[in-house]
Order: C-alpha cells, then sequence, then structure tokens
C-alpha cells in the first residue's frame, strides 16, 4: 500500500508549516581593520537591507572506482560552497551600504600598494538564519572565515525610473556548518591533538 496520502500530507503541513523563502535574517559582522570606520548601527544596516541570499551548497567529491564489477563512485572530499555565495543589497540614498563594501575591499587588497592584508584583519563569520512566522530561528548556517570576493557594478540609468538601486556581492568563505536541533544529536569521532614538546 502507497504511503502517501493527502490527508496526513495535509495533516503534516499544518502542524509543521512549510519554510518561506521570504523569512530570513543575514548577520554580517564589521571585521576588525573596520572596527574605527564603522560602528554597530551600521552592522545593522548591512544586514537590514539584504534583499536576497540562498543557503550554500554541500558537495562530496567522488572518484570513479572498480574493485570487482560495476564501477562505482567513490567519495574523497567535500566542497563547501564553490565559487562563493551571492547576496544582493538594497542601496540606501547616502550610499552607506556602497561605502562599507568599498572599505571592506580595500582592508583585503590594499589600493595603494596592493599587498594583501592578513586574513584575521578582514574575514569574519557570516550567519544566515531561517526563520519561522514568528520570527524564530528554525535553521541556521555560518559562513566560516567569510570575506566579499567581488562587488559588481551599480547600473545608472535615466531609463529605470522608479527603481530602486542594488549591490550584489559574492563572499567567499572557508566552509560553513549548520546548526538545526536534531543536528546537535549527532556525535564525531574525537580529534586527536598532537602532543606537547614544551617542557
Amino acid at each position: 500500500m502507497a504511503m502517501f496520502s493527502l490527508r496526513n500530507f495535509q495533516s503534516e503541513v499544518a502542524r509543521r508549516n512549510l519554510a518561506r523563502p521570504t523569512r530570513f535574517e543575514v548577520m554580517i559582522p564589521v571585521p576588525s581593520a573596520l572596527n574605527e570606520a564603522f560602528n554597530s548601527q551600521e552592522n545593522k544596516l548591512i544586514s537590514l537591507f539584504c534583499e536576497s541570499t540562498a543557503l550554500p551548497p554541500q558537495i562530496i567529491g567522488v572518484r570513479q572506482q572498480r574493485l570487482y564489477g560495476p564501477v562505482f563512485q567513490r567519495p574523497f572530499g567535500i566542497e563547501y560552497g564553490g565559487e562563493g555565495l551571492p547576496m544582493s543589497f538594497y542601496l540606501d540614498q547616502q550610499m552607506d551600504i556602497k561605502a562599507f563594501f568599498d572599505a571592506w575591499m580595500s582592508k583585503i587588497v590594499d589600493p595603494r600598494q596592493f599587498f594583501v592584508y592578513y586574513p584575521s584583519n578582514y574575514s569574519v563569520d557570516i550567519a544566515l538564519h531561517q526563520l519561522n512566522e514568528q520570527n524564530n530561528t528554525t535553521y541556521s548556517v555560518i559562513l566560516e572565515s567569510a570575506f566579499p570576493r567581488s562587488v559588481t557594478l551599480v547600473e545608472l540609468s535615466h531609463s529605470n525610473q522608479n527603481q530602486i538601486s542594488r549591490l550584489n556581492v559574492n563572499f567567499a568563505f572557508r566552509k560553513w556548518r549548520a546548526s538545526h536541533r536534531s543536528l546537535s544529536r549527532i556525535r564525531y569521532p574525537a580529534v586527536d591533538r598532537p602532543a606537547s614538546h614544551e617542557p
């Protein structure tokens, strides 16, 4: 007998509700290199004006292997985002959001001498939260060691009447980790730390 039942489906939807792509929140801390120039209020503005983003992908890298019989896929590693994660931001009339990302980029690669700063100066952990209808977080993703990799052009045109300017930013990051009530029950092997040779 088929497991699917329209009545059961409707019952579960009514009990659980469904996730909405419009119910999200992005928390972007100010990197340490910009602490003197930008305060917490501007940090809240960046998060508030985020129009769209996405939960990042996760891809298991595999190689084809044949021991005996058919070829099968054997995992060898994992990728956490490929080319990065895009975010789109509404631009305020004072262009504070554009200036924030301009400043952040200038603290990754110096615009005068073109040397690259240390990651501890410019990288942050960005939090993406999926919210329910009561604005409670139901699922979170933390992008570790994230920074803006590219800031796209902002189109200016007399033909775009009654339009809002947007800034598209692509964030690079090392990896991401998820937070959910069921994930807290998963256990992993302990990490063996190398023995200390200090006296």
